[in-house]
């Protein structure tokens, strides 16, 4: 994933993907909201879009920006166990 945020303020411009199904209304919404790019990593679980069983890499994400930014890390998403994920 490659984010593009303003870095005065850190609103997100705009994003692009490969490989990652995502759900473009969501981020449509946080680009009309001019949501920073904080609320869009820590809510990125939201624009997820992939009905079939595939990995989900919002943790690996998070790391990632955390290494590249660390004066603008973001907090971690707690994974959710096997059993959470089946039962809710």
């Amino acid at each position: 994933m490659h984010f593009v945020f303003n870095k005065k303020d850190k609103r997100l411009i705009g994003i692009n993907t490969f490989g990652i199904r995502l759900r473009h209304e969501v981020f449509d919404q946080w680009l009309t909201d001019g949501r920073n790019i904080g609320h869009v990593l820590k809510n990125l679980k939201d624009a997820h879009f992939d009905p079939e069983f595939h990995l989900r890499h919002e943790t690996e994400i998070i790391e990632g920006f955390n290494r590249k930014f660390p004066t603008d890390s973001v907090g971690s998403v707690a994974k959710k166990s096997w059993l959470n994920k089946i039962i809710g």
